[in-house]
């Protein structure tokens, strides 16, 4: 390189004169024009392009499979439940086994209970469904909403011709009418006292059996030939008894018809309750032509015991059999309702 001051040669790479100490200005040849280094970062921008492209699609699975098992820890677990087992996360429909349930209980179909019901949850009967508890109770946490029908269903202890009724002395269901006894008509059964409802005496008739003590008696055979007919059965009042007892005719048939079986009670017990429609109904004995009939079964006792949530009142049916061809009618059940509060007599 050529001082152009004192014309003295430098070395190529030269910053300043070896001989006068002037600096040398870049000469145009030992620059990269701004074309060429636009040229070499789009050449390294294109060398690195591929890893941003794997780059980015990588962040975009990492975020995806955050996202995926975030939702797949929080969402709820689903099971398959039988209706013989305890239930926490479905609606379990016509159930029937008498087991506990944690779940909701919903009736979609006519059914016979098997044993007590009991959840923690809801009971829906829904429009058009029956449900026959047979003796047994309907016990929820929550409302029981009853838009269909419950039926008490009876115990089919009908007494044969010229026998007594079936006796239930501890209950308050009706008592049993009179099988006709060849001549003049003979007694309806009687309806019983009302009981003192407590926590407790609800507690202890579900530990014993609400049979015992919500169940109408049956009503007593009709007459055989030159034979009287059966008194109705009894409750805590008697039963009706043959009007002809003590002048004695005899029968003209050969035989006379069985007495009617009473109605079982029912239990049902919610923190809120839509009662619907319920039936405690004593049955009516056959008439047959050219004989005497059984007595009408007595009719049984509905309990209806609620919560905090209220109670909706609905129709209720607890009539005694009716009385045929010189039989005598059942007695009435009746329909207690006892708010207990905030302290239910049976837990679920």
């Amino acid at each position: 390189m050529i001082c152009p001051k004192c014309d003295t040669e430098n070395p190529e790479n030269a910053r300043y004169c070896s001989h006068c100490g002037a600096k040398f200005e870049p000469s145009y040849e030992n620059t990269l024009p701004a074309e060429d280094e636009q040229q070499a970062e789009s050449i390294l921008f294109e060398e690195v392009r591929p890893y941003l492209k794997i780059l980015l699609i990588l962040l975009i699975l990492f975020i995806l499979a955050y996202i995926v098992l975030h939702f797949w820890k929080s969402a709820p677990a689903t099971h398959a439940y039988s209706t013989t087992t305890i239930v926490t996360t479905t609606v379990i429909s016509n159930p029937s086994n008498g087991m506990a349930f944690s779940g909701d209980v919903k009736y979609i179909s006519n059914i016979t209970l098997t044993g007590n019901i009991g959840t923690t949850g809801n009971v829906i009967i829904q429009n058009g469904v029956t449900v026959t508890t047979n003796g047994h109770s309907i016990i929820a946490g929550g409302t029981l909403n009853n838009q269909g029908q419950i039926n008490a269903g009876n115990p089919g202890d009908s007494a044969p011709e010229s026998t007594v009724g079936k006796n239930y002395p501890n209950s308050y269901g009706g008592s049993g009418g009179a099988g006709g006894g060849g001549g003049g008509q003979s007694e309806s059964g009687s309806i019983a006292g009302n009981a003192s409802l407590s926590n407790t005496k609800i507690s202890s008739w579900f530990n014993s059996g609400f049979i015992n003590y919500l169940t109408g008696a049956g009503g007593g055979g009709a007459c055989a030939l030159n034979k009287s007919g059966g008194a109705g059965g009894s409750t805590t009042v008697p039963g009706g008894i043959v009007s002809n007892i003590n002048s004695f005719v005899p029968c003209t048939d050969s035989g006379g018809s069985p007495g009617a079986s009473g109605s079982y009670g029912i239990y049902l017990q919610g923190r809120a309750i839509v009662a619907g429609s319920v039936n405690a109904s004593g049955l009516q004995s056959l008439l047959g032509e050219g004989r005497d009939s059984g007595g009408g079964g007595g009719g049984g006792v509905v309990i209806f015991s609620y919560g905090s949530g209220g109670f909706t009142p609905g129709s209720y049916s607890v009539a005694g059999g009716a009385a045929q061809q010189d039989s005598g009618a059942g007695g009435a059940g009746q329909v207690w309702i006892y708010p207990y509060g905030n302290s239910p007599p049976i837990n679920p």
